[in-house]
């Protein structure tokens, strides 16, 4: 308990370089929290499989299991809790020391709350890790991201471009199973599929996606208005649809519509369980 009597938050810093990680530890316990570390991905895994921790802070950079695996690992162990405790996610505060666009955008996708880049400040580190203990959700600047996927690598570059013109973060591919594997421990903030011309290739892929279309904004990218009419076969009537060709502004256009729709039906609510 603390000075006014109320539970501590417990934190979980995972750095696998020991004076780091000491430090870190150190200066939150001075902060009044109650502090737990782990030196790898392994470890980090098991312990948050035994406490449930009010936040973790972890380092993209570590050897063997990196951190991208420990939060893909963390999403989906959180994935099944809901299913049966209705635990919320615990936010994740990245740290790296060197930070490609490609994994930023995936952290983004796999929830964490923010990316700290080291050397870190360490006043910038205890008041984001104040203000995501205090207010919840993402710290401000962190980008939202999108899921896109096409065969065509020089199409994803063009989406990319313009996605990234918008300040989002884009994580592409051109493999459903691959995506949809990610999908499974994480929820992007908008998803655009575009159709592929062979018909049964084509219902593979709504098929795929059908379940996530009505708590992820998803955008469908047809070749031709016969192939955007069969959409909703598979998906819901208001699911936005795309027939190429179109512009950058018809894609804004189609990106705010789809981010409407999704409000339009509020997702489940999630209440952290009652640790014992």
């Amino acid at each position: 308990m603390d000075r006014d009597g109320e539970k501590r938050k417990k934190i979980l810093v995972v750095d696998d370089i020991g004076a780091v990680r000491n430090r870190y530890a150190s200066l939150l316990r001075n902060e009044g929290y109650e502090v737990m570390a782990a030196a790898d991905g392994k470890e980090a895994l098991e312990m948050a499989g035994r406490h449930l921790f009010d936040m973790i802070l972890l380092d993209l950079n570590m050897p063997g299991m990196n951190g991208l695996d420990v939060l893909h690992e963390l999403r989906a162990t959180y994935s099944k809790m809901r299913e049966v405790f209705h635990v919320d996610n615990v936010p994740v505060l990245c740290v790296s020391g060197y930070i490609s666009e490609e994994a930023v955008s995936t952290a983004n996708l796999l929830g964490a709350v923010g990316i700290l880049e080291k050397p870190i400040n360490l006043d910038e580190m205890l008041a984001t890790v104040s203000q995501v203990l205090t207010e919840g959700g993402p710290v401000p600047g962190r980008r939202k991201t999108v899921v896109v996927l096409d065969s065509n690598a020089k199409v994803r570059s063009l989406f990319r471009y313009v996605f990234e013109g918008l300040g989002w973060a884009v994580v592409e591919g051109s493999n459903p199973d691959r995506l949809l594997a990610v999908l499974t421990s994480s929820t992007p903030d908008l998803i655009l599929v575009s159709l592929p011309p062979l018909p049964a290739e084509e219902e593979s892929v709504l098929r795929r996606f059908a379940p996530v279309a009505d708590r992820i904004p998803l955008i469908v990218v047809a070749r031709s208005a016969s192939q955007g009419n069969r959409v909703t076969q598979w998906l819901p009537e208001d699911v936005v649809v795309l027939i190429r060709p179109f512009g950058p502004e018809t894609l804004t256009q189609a990106v705010e519509r789809a981010q409407s729709r999704a409000k339009a039906t509020p997702p489940p609510v999630y209440v952290r369980a009652k640790q014992t």
